[in-house]
């Protein structure tokens, strides 16, 4: 098994995106998430008592690059802002441009899930320097994924119960 830590989206004070059907945020529900996760791989929470983005991604990388993970995998989900019918409903990630590793696992990743919650694949996203998330995705040593396995809307966020969801992260995780 590759050595992977968890690392929770958002925090307190900036907790992302906020949906009406689980009634939580990105970050309460990631950190249930990680709660589980938590005996089987590293969990790492961004600083919330640093101002801006970029500055809790440099204390973040600092922290986590201490210790050589093969993988790093940012907890998140989609908001759902009324446009993603058109676009499609479904799991993604993304992973800094042409990482071949991060690529591999997000396939796996999104696979499971994808079939375990019956949600659409919408696959593997690079993202540049001016895209979100690239500070994340550019300042680890390790592999780093963010991954979005459902939309906050009716039609997904229900589906995804906090131990089945951590379980099939769980489980894919083990068979790498």
């Amino acid at each position: 098994m590759s050595k992977t830590a968890i690392v929770v989206g958002h925090d307190i004070k900036e907790p992302g995106a906020y949906s009406k059907i689980i009634k939580q945020t990105e970050y309460d529900y990631n950190c249930k998430i990680a709660n589980r996760l938590c005996r089987e791989f590293d969990v790492y929470y961004r600083n919330e008592n640093l101002n801006g983005y970029t500055s809790k991604m440099i204390d973040l990388a600092q922290r986590v690059n201490r210790k050589d993970y093969d993988y790093l995998i940012e907890l998140h989900f989609n908001k759902y802002d009324g446009k993603a019918n058109k676009k499609g409903h479904g799991c993604e990630s993304v992973i800094y441009p042409n990482n071949q590793k991060s690529k591999e696992l997000s396939k796996e990743l999104l696979k499971a899930i994808s079939d375990k919650f019956g949600v659409k694949n919408r696959g593997v996203k690079e993202h540049g320097s001016n895209d979100r998330g690239y500070q994340f995705l550019s300042r680890m040593k390790a592999n780093a994924i963010i991954l979005e396995p459902f939309f906050g809307d009716e039609n997904e966020a229900d589906k995804f119960e906090v131990n089945k969801y951590a379980n099939t992260i769980k489980e894919t995780l083990k068979k790498i």
